[in-house]
């Protein structure tokens, strides 16, 4: 669930506070949506979106209300990997006896970029803010084309090669295109389980349909002790477990995604 924080100056309409609220990611659940875009230098990115900030007006009832995008703490870490945050405004509403209420909400997503054969774009996944749409967005700052950054595609190979390599304990798992009539099955328990000792202990619906394609997964991670979360259709990935971070899954996917993940058109 986000975290929403008031900011200190409301806005007046109608004799009614309306706060401007910031939504976060839920701290106990980091994880990121994974996009893929051309090569271009530091230099370019730097320019290109290191002091970006455009603010449009928008009229709402005869009320102006300026939103704004804008890039913060824009920085090359010393490992290469870019990092910023994505703030974006929006006008929401909330149900108020019988009609409705209006207020700015301001989405903050951190986003990491990522050399490899092509640049890896991470997404933090935020509730309220359509990864998407900031894509499109950072897309069109970048590369002149709102299109130009495309969701990485996640294979099904993809999926059970980590887990193979990985996984304490599946608890639950998506198989895709079972038959002509079944499209999808999504199964939830002691699926897998791998002992001290290296043996599998595999359920019987597991057994059955393992040699499917494989289009989600969750799974006990041996290296970090964490849950992982893992789809191929949102193309993110995600973790569950006390003191982790961002940093946590950025690591997590450097070291058993990025080289299996398929990108470009």
């Amino acid at each position: 669930m986000a975290v929403g924080r008031a900011r200190k100056r409301p806005q007046i309409n109608n004799l009614f506070i309306l706060y401007n609220v910031v939504f976060f990611s839920r701290k106990d659940m980091p994880g990121f949506s994974i996009y893929s875009g051309e090569v271009c230098s530091d230099e370019q990115l730097s320019e290109r979106l290191g002091r970006y900030t455009f603010t449009q007006d928008l009229v709402e009832n005869g009320d102006h209300f300026g939103l704004t995008d804008e890039v913060q703490n824009f920085e090359i870490r010393r490992d290469g990997t870019i990092q910023f945050t994505f703030s974006s405004d929006a006008r929401s509403s909330f149900p108020f006896r019988g009609g409705s209420r209006s207020y700015t909400r301001t989405n903050e997503v951190s986003v990491r970029i990522i050399r490899s054969n092509t640049l890896i774009y991470l997404l933090e996944l935020v509730k309220g803010a359509k990864s998407s749409e900031i894509s499109t967005k950072i897309s069109t700052l970048v590369y002149g084309r709102s299109s130009a950054i495309k969701k990485a595609k996640i294979t099904s190979n993809a999926i059970k090669e980590i887990e193979s390599r990985d996984y304490r304990k599946i608890s639950a798992e998506g198989f895709f295109d079972l038959t002509d009539r079944d499209s999808l099955l999504v199964a939830y328990g002691n699926l897998a389980i791998r002992q001290e000792n290296g043996s599998e202990d595999f359920s019987e619906v597991h057994s059955r349909y393992r040699n499917k394609s494989k289009g989600y997964t969750r799974f006990k991670s041996m290296s970090t002790g964490s849950e992982v979360f893992i789809s191929a259709k949102k193309a993110s990935l995600s973790m569950k477990g006390p003191r982790l971070s961002l940093n946590n899954v950025e690591r997590y996917i450097k070291s058993n995604l990025i080289q299996r993940l398929q990108t470009g058109s």
